[in-house]
């Protein structure tokens, strides 16, 4: 079975890797492994139009959210003058990683 990874563009920032090496160190040792593998294939939810310019190659998937329903508060019944659009990071963007991608 090939080894895949959720990627946000370039995949995940190295140091989640080394994070999940120190907490397998047991079970890659086995393996004869110093680190984990690199991925076969990188499954990636983020719009090719958002993508970095200098992201791996990537297997897109449609990200439907699952989240418990909310009550429609009236003004999200209204148009507004301009178009709305929603925008989410998730929790792995942050000033320090990615962030450009937010800005611009």
């Amino acid at each position: 079975m090939p080894h895949v990874r959720h990627a946000i563009g370039r995949g995940e920032p190295r140091i989640i890797d080394l994070a999940a090496a120190a907490e397998l160190g047991p079970e890659l040792e086995a393996l004869s492994l110093d680190e984990l593998p690199p991925p076969d294939l990188f499954v990636d939810i983020c719009p090719p139009s958002l993508q970095r310019s200098d992201a791996a190659e990537e297997q897109f998937m449609r990200y439907i959210p699952v989240s418990s329903p909310r009550q429609v508060k009236p003004w999200m019944y209204r148009r507004g003058e301009r178009p709305r659009v929603l925008v989410t990071a998730g929790s792995r963007v942050t000033r320090d990683c990615d962030f450009d991608v937010l800005t611009g």
